[in-house]
């Protein structure tokens, strides 16, 4: 049945020349429907020529309701010739029997009158041919029968609703509607009787399945003399239902530190519980950035808030303590929802990779020049350059109503291929499919003396006014697109609206196109608009000291109309500086020291470091940082002194280098002994309100202290003397890894927690 309001067409003639007769309807009944559509009984199809012969449809002795329109029926266009059309009809009578009220009808119908309509005859109609011979039974009358159609649920906010169709109207008919919460035992939840023959579109209504179940639905339509119908089941469903976003890339852990970290989403609806992530063996995820990790021993525990669970971005890495490859799957369970995983994969590697680094950006909220301030000191400063292209020319944009400046710190630059944001074939943009014409171009250069290496791009993209097919390409050169040969497409992509690995599809001579969203507060607003991408599949694109790579980014939009912009900000080329970081490590050492451990070192020629970073780690394996030493930065022998307040057991620390490009290297690992035992114990341990901390009867005053995992102190409380244990809250605490210290006067003891 028709919802939308309007008018619609019963029949649309077509009658082949030479044919006497056309649609005839006999007995024929026309029911409403729940919408709010009008109908005519017929039109021509086409439109009638002079040569034509008449287009014919005839109803006799048929039943109409309301919803037809009082013209009864109409013509294809102005020109339609109606003295080719035949629509007639005798004795149309509504529902109540009494006869249709024709006087609105068009003077060039016909109402049949009883000789002429006796001539609508089998015989007559189809000659020779009976088809009431077709198979037994076929012209004979039979009893109407219950058949239920359509019967359907639909989920709304806070009530479902239930619809049925009835295939043949009767009146009487009942409607008991049943629930089950088990899909085992049902209960009646409504009943509604047809009062005529005329309706078909029957409804009712139920409140949602609360969080956790599902609702089941049948209905009986039954009424005496005729066999009931029992419809099949449908269902409502409130189940829990995690959901998450795309696949995670292979993760490259050197030995000693982890992984970058990768990110995805996730999300469910319906919770009756909290929800657990657990990555699998080796590897760590994170809810608040890398703030606090979580392990297969202590998963990550996401609490439901009004049964759901807004999308949240959850990092994730590898972190192994030995060198191999590491996979399996990161698996989120809640009680009553299925398990979804990720699967994930990963090498760690005897040495970290370089860290890709800002090497060039162009902010483009002044003009089309990179960052000063963002540029590494190995590359060349450049400016973007357009081919049938150009910025906006900052007029009202009759769409959004505002004004589209050609660079400003809400869109960036905002470009098309004409000023006043035109999209099409002679602008160089042949609408909705990327052409190789239109680019904007940028070029990252090593400087002399400097080794890189480029392995992805950033930008915030968005189109103004329009998601009509924009979409966006990316190629590279290394040597300027000299020949058409000359141009390597960009490898993969995450990002977007909303963010997920982009898949790529062909628009034109490209390969791999990217969908861009609408955004018509800025591309930037919010960074969802964010597109990664990658150069290749490998290392990236190394360039030697002078070397240069060419970037092309290529748009195209579907709209026919003015004032759609694509807007950009930010355009960073990122990568590593493999220039070696200047500076000689003379010595490094380290011994106890009353207050912990000190760490000890000495360099020469320091030129262009910017600090040290001292790292730490238990177990030889999983270093973290303990503090910053900005560097002296002196060509002569530079000393250094670290003290590390958190030291209370067998440690090994390693210094991690960084220049003022970004570049890093690693000294080697030293190992500092202390065999003296914790003389107390802490429980529970990991432990999310309190902690009770036992230890031997106390002699002396003793100070109990906890200390974060690099050295900052968060509570203390006074202990008795005399006392065995005491209870300390730690419900404040973030989670993490923290140091518990006993503090006397004759000896200092510690240990470990771990806060959930």
């Amino acid at each position: 049945s028709r919802t939308n309001a309007g008018s619609s067409f019963i029949t649309a003639a077509n009658t082949p020349t030479g044919q006497s007769y056309g649609y005839v309807f006999r007995n024929t009944r026309f029911p409403a429907n729940t919408g709010a559509t009008n109908y005519y009984l017929g039109r021509p199809w086409p439109s009638p020529s002079e040569a034509a012969t008449a287009q014919k449809t005839v109803l006799i002795d048929c039943k109409l309701n309301a919803n037809i329109q009082p013209q009864g029926w109409t013509v294809w266009d102005v020109n339609t010739i109606t003295a080719n059309i035949y629509y007639g009809e005798f004795e149309s009578r509504y529902f109540n029997n009494n006869l249709v009220d024709i006087s609105q009808r068009v003077p060039w119908s016909y109402q049949l009158n009883s000789t002429e309509a006796s001539n609508y005859t089998l015989v007559n109609i189809f000659g020779a041919w009976d088809p009431c011979t077709v198979y037994s039974g076929l012209c004979s009358s039979s009893a109407t029968e219950i058949a239920v159609s359509n019967f359907r649920a639909t989920k709304g906010v806070s009530t479902s609703s239930i619809n049925w169709n009835i295939s043949w109207p009767i009146t009487g008919i009942r409607y008991q509607l049943f629930r089950s919460a088990d899909n085992i035992n049902f209960a009646q939840i409504d009943d509604i009787t047809s009062l005529t023959d005329t309706a078909i579109n029957f409804q009712s209504a139920d409140v949602i399945p609360p969080a956790g179940s599902i609702y089941y639905y049948y209905l009986l339509a039954s009424k005496a003399g005729y066999a009931s119908h029992n419809t099949d089941t449908v269902q409502v469903s409130s189940k829990p239902t995690i959901t998450t976003s795309s696949a995670l890339g292979t993760f490259t852990q050197g030995l000693g530190s982890p992984s970058a970290a990768q990110v995805y989403t996730v999300s469910a609806v319906n919770m009756i519980d909290n929800l657990t992530i657990t990555p699998p063996v080796e590897y760590e995820v994170s809810a608040n950035a890398g703030a606090s990790w979580f392990t297969n021993a202590i998963p990550l525990i996401i609490a439901p808030v009004a049964n759901t669970i807004s999308s949240t971005s959850i990092s994730v890495r590898l972190n192994a303590v030995a060198l191999g490859s590491y996979s399996g799957n990161i698996t989120h369970t809640s009680s009553g929802a299925d398990p979804v995983n990720i699967a994930v994969t990963g090498n760690t590697e005897v040495s970290a990779p370089n860290p890709s680094i800002v090497l060039q950006s162009w902010p483009f909220t002044q003009n089309n020049a990179d960052s000063a301030g963002l540029r590494s000191a190995a590359v060349n400063a450049s400016a973007s350059t357009f081919n049938l292209m150009t910025v906006s020319n900052g007029l009202l944009s009759p769409v959004t109503n505002a004004t589209i400046p050609p660079y400003s710190t809400n869109f960036g630059q905002a470009t098309a291929p004409t000023s006043d944001g035109l999209w099409g074939t002679a602008t160089g943009g042949p609408g909705g499919t990327l052409s190789r014409k239109n680019w904007q171009q940028f070029v990252v250069t090593a400087s002399a003396g400097n080794t890189i290496n480029l392995d992805s791009v950033l930008v915030n993209a968005a189109f103004v006014s329009t998601a009509s097919n924009t979409k966006m390409g990316l190629v590279f050169s290394r040597n300027g697109f000299t020949s058409p040969a000359d141009s390597t497409e960009f490898f993969a992509g995450y990002g977007g609206q909303p963010a997920g690995t982009l898949v790529p599809t062909t628009s034109g001579t490209f390969l791999k196109s990217f969908p861009i969203a609408q955004q018509n507060t800025g591309p930037i607003s919010p960074l969802v608009y964010n597109y990664r991408l990658a150069l290749t599949s490998g290392a990236g694109i190394t360039l030697l000291p002078g070397e240069s790579l060419s970037i092309r980014i290529y748009f195209a939009c579907g709209s026919s109309t003015g004032g759609k912009y694509i807007t950009i900000r930010d355009f960073t080329a990122k990568g590593t500086v493999l220039t070696v970081v200047p500076v000689n490590l003379n010595a490094f050492s380290a011994r106890k020291t009353n207050t912990g451990a000190g760490l000890y070192w000495t360099s020469t020629n320091e030129l262009n470091l910017d600090h040290y970073t001292i790292e730490k780690s238990i177990t030889g394996y999983n270093f973290y940082s303990i503090g910053n030493v900005v560097a002296k930065n002196s060509a002569g022998v530079n000393d250094y002194i670290f003290s590390d307040v958190a030291f209370i057991q067998t440690s090994f620390y390693r210094l991690r280098m960084t220049d003022m490009n970004g570049k890093e290297r690693l000294s080697s690992t030293i190992k500092l002994n202390n065999t003296k035992q914790p003389a107390f114990s802490i429980y529970p341990n990991p432990a999310a309100k309190e902690i009770r901390v036992s230890y031997e009867k106390l002699k002396e005053k003793t100070l109990l202290e906890i200390y974060t995992i690099n050295g900052k102190k968060v509570a203390q409380q006074q202990l008795l003397v005399g006392s065995t244990q005491t209870l300390l809250s730690v419900q404040e605490l973030a989670a993490g890894i923290y140091i518990v210290k006993l503090s006397g006067t004759e000896e200092t003891i510690a240990e470990l927690i771990i806060k959930r």
